[in-house]
C-alpha cells in the first residue's frame, strides 16, 4: 500500500485554520477583559470630550495693498516684479504676528488678566500661539484666525489685531509722508536761498556795470 502525502498548500491552510481557531478561543476566553477595556477607553474618551474646554475660532479678513513708493512725487508709478511683491507680502504677514503688534493687542484688551493667559510666563507669546495667519492664494487677502475658549474674546483679539495693524501702517505712512514733506520743504528753502543769492549777485553786477558805464561816458 502506497503512502500518500498531503499537498504542501493543504497543510499550510490547515495550520492557518488551527491558528485562527486558537486565537478565536483565546478571545472568547478573555472576551470580558476585551469588552471591559473597550468600555473603559470609550468612557474615558467621553469624559475628556465633555470636560475639555470648547475652543472657538474667530477669523478676520484683511486686504494688504502695495504702498506708493513715489509718495508726493510727480513720477510714474513703477511696476514691481512678482518676487518683490511676494517679499513685500511676506514682510506684512510677519508684521501681523510681530511681538510689538501683539503687545498692543494685549494692552488694549488687558489680556494679562485673562484666565487663559494670566498664568503664562510670557503673555505675548501665549497669545501669539493662538493666532494663525493664513494668506489666500493668488490674492492680497489674508485671514487672521484666533482661537480662544471665549467666543467673544476670540473675535475681539482678531478684530483688534487687524485694527492695530492698520493703525500702525497708517502711522508709519503718515510719518513717511511728513518726512517727504519736510525734505521737500528743506529743498525748497535751499532753492529759495540760492535764488535770493543769485538776485543779489545780479544786482551787484548790474550796479557795478552801470558805474563803469557812467565813468566811461564822462559823467563820473
Amino acid at each position: 500500500m502506497e503512502n500518500q502525502s498531503l499537498p504542501v498548500e493543504t497543510t499550510a491552510q490547515q495550520e492557518d485554520s488551527v491558528n485562527l481557531r486558537h486565537y478565536w478561543h483565546v478571545i472568547l476566553e478573555r472576551r470580558w477583559l476585551v469588552i471591559t477595556a473597550f468600555i473603559s477607553i470609550f468612557a474615558l474618551t467621553l469624559i475628556y470630550v465633555f470636560k475639555a474646554p470648547r475652543i472657538y475660532q474667530a477669523t478676520a479678513r484683511l486686504q494688504i495693498d502695495r504702498e506708493q513708493e513715489n509718495l508726493l512725487r510727480m513720477e510714474s508709478v513703477s511696476f514691481t516684479t512678482s518676487q518683490e511683491e511676494s517679499t513685500y507680502l511676506q514682510t506684512q504677514y510677519k508684521n501681523l504676528i510681530s511681538r510689538s503688534l501683539i503687545q498692543s493687542v494685549v494692552s488694549t484688551l488687558k489680556l494679562a488678566d485673562d484666565e487663559r493667559y494670566k498664568k503664562k510666563p510670557d503673555v505675548v507669546r501665549a497669545v501669539a500661539e493662538d493666532i494663525t495667519v493664513v494668506p489666500i492664494r493668488l490674492s492680497r487677502l489674508v485671514d487672521v484666525k484666533v482661537e480662544h475658549p471665549d467666543r467673544k474674546k476670540a473675535s475681539d483679539i482678531a478684530n483688534t489685531l487687524v485694527e492695530n495693524f492698520k493703525d500702525q501702517n497708517l502711522d508709519r505712512k503718515t510719518k513717511a509722508s511728513l518726512a517727504v514733506v519736510n525734505r521737500l520743504k528743506t529743498e525748497a528753502e535751499g532753492e529759495e536761498k540760492k535764488l535770493d543769492q543769485a538776485q543779489k549777485d545780479l544786482q551787484q553786477y548790474a550796479e557795478a556795470h552801470q558805474q563803469v558805464s557812467f565813468e566811461e561816458s564822462g559823467f563820473g
